[in-house]
């Protein structure tokens, strides 16, 4: 017996879709992996790799979902191991960031069935690129299973990055099916073979024996056959896992002899790296870099930096969706253009899905709330790091007239032609080339109308723009001027005056930035034909305004402290409303009640603004968040969005905070000049979905009496959204009022920095004696030297995950920490 150590590493090599198309090889594959599990289900020692790949299970598991719980039992166990990757890709033909995605999606994907395979698995890549290693390292991988790229004939190697950092980089000298099926009749003979030919490749003296190849199903007798060879104790054989295989290799004795790979492997003298295929089926190439650089280089930095510079909603999902999508046709057999040509076909259907959803991620991130201001703005922005001086063409689009009234007619031209279009630039008109001026129709599409024609003129224009580095500026687009209206009022404090208009509405005017909101809080009462699971706009209904209903306006209280008014009207359904104002306070305290008589209806409260911000700040669960209205896709029927305790809309200049006391329904307006809350929705039906349709719900019309209490919070710009919360907690937690006969008298129990927000104070789920504070940090600044103190005797404090389980002990008697940008943070107090 040698000092060689065999290691069965079972597996298969997955090729999606290559000489037969995708489809046919799932069909091959589900077959693959039932035979599989009931080989797993019956050898319980029994290991099996899955090609390093998890996009297999999710291909599986689209035809046999119920087998998911199966799978994460094995993959649980250790019987069977899944990732790193998403997807076997062509490294050369993808970009460093596909790669960087492929490990993420993988990683998290097998996390979900358990633990993840943490190799490199790259048996049949057409080489590897430099910095690989250091790729690897960044997600805590430290050795790589290489079947092409590295030239000696030596199986283990120390492979160093561009960067200096290292990994063990095993090379498969004699392919990924050296032991593709043990033979069952003189085994011994087929191991002494494979020691002849490869124990001289091997420095560690261990060897992977690769069980399985290319669409090969598990063997089912291996188990058997080892146990034969065994005993005869010529070959002890082990069928291994290759974590643990690799294990034994970095910890060899003879580590220090492995010879050193640097940079990238492409010169192998054992297997071929195929390098035609870098020019194969070209048009792939051209398809797959188009959509790699709209996604890396357009649609991920401008999406990040509108969430940032105007609050906008990041599209994760649907990015998300567009990297998995594209990086299917990134497989090494596919993007390599070495497939059948129905392979080919399916790719580029794949590649149009992509540039369809990538198109309408753009949209949604570039176009305005109200398409009627489209026309006001040339916005360019400079997504690289570069000082750009460029000569650009830009296509503007006016809208001439309002969308036709139905899908059959002609839109209505309400508007002169332009003749002469300014542009400026910080007050300064600029110079530019028009290269087209016409006219022509656009469909107008919108989540709440069919589609419809619109009469547009186009203008396409020519100009030299200077934009520095990660940067955005807008030109003005000059074609007519506009005006607006205004009215008069009864209170003022010292920051602001409030103005009741006779319409029912009010103007708040802010004294420091001389800031005014007009015609705010009023009511609408529009149609809704959808059910308790969607509002449905009839498209062809009337919306009601309470700005056209006659109102009462009544003063019932005024002191030095505060003043109330009561505002009412009966013209549609009884409305009382009274709103409280304090001589010491910008928050103004409303009481509405609303005698619902009205059925398939909602009623909402407006508060238009002029902010021209295309974003809401809203409260969440441990933290403040910012939401654009839902992209143009969404698919919902109303633009609806949750209002979980208050939301604010703001710009530099000024804002307005609205305190929901319970309304969990607003929207913003698609010009980002304003936002409504919705009071009631009265509907008479579960749902429209056919089994559904016949069940009614008519207490779901609220015939009913309704209170709602509420608040608004008019302020300058540039405030903290902390001081905006604590202001809503203050309105939340009103004083408790008790009348006792004893006394109770405590100081400072607890004191928590005040950046801080206290969520919640209560018992551990599982000790008697421990105690639960958590706090957050609600923005994305880090918080050095937060404190909490606690007045009140205590025998220990932990540092706790949010399960309550403890990470480490504090040493102190006070809690001094740093609050990473919305961290949670538990403690438990142990008294």
């Amino acid at each position: 017996m040698t000092n060689i150590t065999f290691h069965v590493i079972s597996h298969t090599h997955w090729d999606r879709e290559w000489y037969l198309p995708f489809e046919v090889f799932r069909i091959e594959l589900v077959e693959l992996i039932d035979n599989l599990l009931n080989i797993l289900e019956q050898k319980k020692d029994f290991i099996f790799h899955l090609d390093g790949q998890t996009i297999i299970l999710q291909d599986y598991l689209e035809i046999k979902p119920y087998k998911k719980e199966q799978i994460r039992k094995f993959v649980e166990s250790g019987n069977l191991l899944i990732g790193p990757w998403y997807v076997l890709s062509d490294q050369f033909l993808t970009s460093g960031e596909a790669i960087i995605r492929n490990l993420l999606y993988g990683m998290r994907d097998a996390k979900e069935y358990g633990d993840v395979m943490m190799v490199g698995y790259n048996p049949d890549q057409f080489g590897q690129i430099a910095q690989l290693p250091q790729i690897f390292k960044g997600f805590n991988i430290n050795s790589a299973l290489i079947g092409r790229g590295i030239q000696d004939s030596i199986a283990e190697h120390n492979w160093f990055g561009l960067n200096g950092e290292s990994i063990l980089a095993i090379s498969l000298t004699h392919w990924y099916n050296n032991a593709q099926r043990f033979p069952e009749e003189d085994t011994h003979k087929y191991i002494d073979k494979i020691f002849e030919t490869q124990a001289k490749t091997s420095r560690s003296n261990h060897i992977l024996l690769m069980n399985g190849c290319d669409h090969l199903s598990a063997q089912s007798n291996l188990s058997d056959i080892l146990k034969s060879v065994n005993q005869n104790q010529k070959w002890q054989l082990q069928q291994n896992s290759l974590p643990e295989a690799v294990k034994n290799i970095i910890n060899s004795s003879n580590k220090k002899n492995y010879p050193i790979c640097y940079g990238e492997l492409r010169s192998d003298n054992n297997k071929y790296i195929l390098a035609g295929t870098l020019s194969s089926r070209v048009y792939l190439k051209l398809l797959n870099y188009k959509c790699q650089t709209i996604l890396e280089k357009i649609i991920e930095p401008l999406a990040a930096i509108l969430n940032i510079q105007q609050n906008k909603i990041y599209p994760y999902d649907e990015i998300k969706y567009a990297w998995r999508l594209l990086m299917q046709n990134h497989a090494h057999d596919s993007i390599c253009g070495c497939s059948i040509d129905e392979v080919h076909r399916e790719m580029e259907l794949r590649f149009l899905k992509v540039n369809q959803v990538l198109d309408k991620i753009k949209e949604n991130l570039c176009k305005d709330k109200d398409t009627a201001l489209q026309y006001l703005y040339l916005q360019i922005i400079n997504l690289t790091n570069f000082y750009r001086n460029d000569v650009i063409e830009a296509e503007l689009e006016v809208p001439m007239g309002p969308p036709s009234e139905h899908p059959s007619a002609t839109p209505t031209v309400n508007r002169p032609e332009i003749k002469n279009l300014a542009l400026k630039l910080d007050g300064k008109e600029v110079t530019f080339h028009i290269l087209e001026n016409y006219m022509a129709y656009k469909m107008i599409r919108s989540k709440d109308e069919v589609p419809l024609l619109q009469a547009i003129q186009k203008i396409k224009i020519l100009l030299e723009t200077n934009v520095k580095p990660f940067s955005a500026i807008s030109y003005e687009i000059c074609t007519e001027t506009e005006k607006e209206a205004r009215k008069q009022g009864n209170f003022e404090n010292q920051n602001y005056k409030l103005e009741i208009n006779k319409d029912g509405s009010f103007n708040i005017s802010l004294k420091e930035k001389k800031c005014k909101f007009e015609n705010i809080h009023f009511i609408t009462i529009e149609n809704d034909k959808g059910d308790e699971y969607n509002f449905v706009q009839d498209e062809f209904g009337t919306t009601l305004s309470s700005k056209d209903w006659s109102w009462s306006i009544k003063v019932t209280e005024e002191n030095n402290l505060r003043k109330k008014i009561i505002l009412a009207t009966s013209d549609v359904i009884d409305i009382k409303i009274e709103l409280t104002c304090y001589r010491n306070s910008d928050r103004i305290d409303f009481r509405t009640k609303i005698q619902n008589t009205l059925k398939n209806k909602r009623i909402r409260l407006h508060f238009p603004d002029n902010l021209q911000a295309n974003y809401i700040t809203a409260d969440t669960p441990f933290g403040i968040i910012q939401r654009a209205c839902p992209p143009a896709d969404w698919i919902n029927y109303a633009n609806s969005q949750p209002l979980h305790n208050w939301i604010d809309h703001s710009n530099d200049e000024s804002g307005l905070a609205f305190f929901g006391g319970g309304l969990a329904d607003y929207e913003l307006f698609k010009d980002g000049n304003g936002f409504a809350v919705t009071l009631i929705r009265a509907i008479g039906r579960l749902s429209s979905v056919k089994s559904h349709s016949l069940i009614e719900t008519p207490e779901a019309q609220c015939n009913r009496e309704i209170e709602f209490t509420y608040a608004i919070y008019p302020h300058t710009g540039n405030r903290e959204k902390k001081q905006i919360q604590n202001e809503f907690l203050i309105y939340q937690t009103p004083l408790i009022i008790n009348q006792s006969g004893s006394m109770i008298n405590f100081h400072g129990l607890i004191t928590v920095s005040p950046k801080l927000t206290v969520s919640s104070f209560k018992r551990s789920e599982d000790k008697e004696n421990l105690y639960i504070l958590r706090v957050f940090n609600p923005n994305n600044k880090e918080l050095n030297n937060c404190e909490i103190n606690l007045n009140f005797r205590f025998k220990k404090l932990y540092f706790l995950d949010l399960n309550e389980e403890i990470t480490s002990i504090v040493n102190n008697d006070k809690l001094v920490f740093k609050a990473e940008p919305f961290q949670i943070l538990t403690f438990g107090i142990e008294i």
